[in-house]
């Protein structure tokens, strides 16, 4: 078997020689998924795309976020992981204003998922929160 290119992978997808579905065959993301030949780099962007943290009334932990975070930076995604990993620091050091802590995080955490619905729509995935992600 050949060595998987990611890049060229990417500037298929980007340019629309390969559809979602054209693409490679890839295992479903979890948060914690380090880069492998069957990494599913759309499946990472819109599990991103669809994270909230709990305590702001979302449904991940801050173990399964650092997962997260874990997987966009071990995969070169800084730019879509930067505002994760400053909720991150928000989360884990919150300082005397609780209330403030709680607005950087929620701001944060909307940056985050805008990010990754940007990368997705220039790869030109048709896909919206709610959705399955597989």
């Amino acid at each position: 078997m050949a060595k998987f290119d990611s890049h060229k992978w990417i500037r298929e997808i980007k340019s629309g020689k390969l559809n979602e579905t054209e693409a490679i065959a890839t295992k479903t993301f979890m948060p914690g998924d380090m880069w492998s030949n069957d990494f599913d780099y759309v499946g990472m962007l819109k599990y991103g795309a669809q994270a909230t943290y709990e305590g702001i009334g979302g449904s991940m932990d801050v173990e399964e976020l650092t997962a997260l975070y874990e997987s966009f930076t071990d995969v070169n995604y800084h730019t879509e992981a930067r505002d994760l990993g400053n909720a991150l620091d928000w989360i884990n050091d919150q300082g005397q204003d609780a209330n403030r802590a709680q607005e950087m995080i929620e701001d944060y955490m909307e940056s985050f998922r805008m990010a990754c619905m940007k990368t997705l729509k220039e790869w030109k995935v048709k896909w919206k929160p709610g959705m399955p992600i597989k």
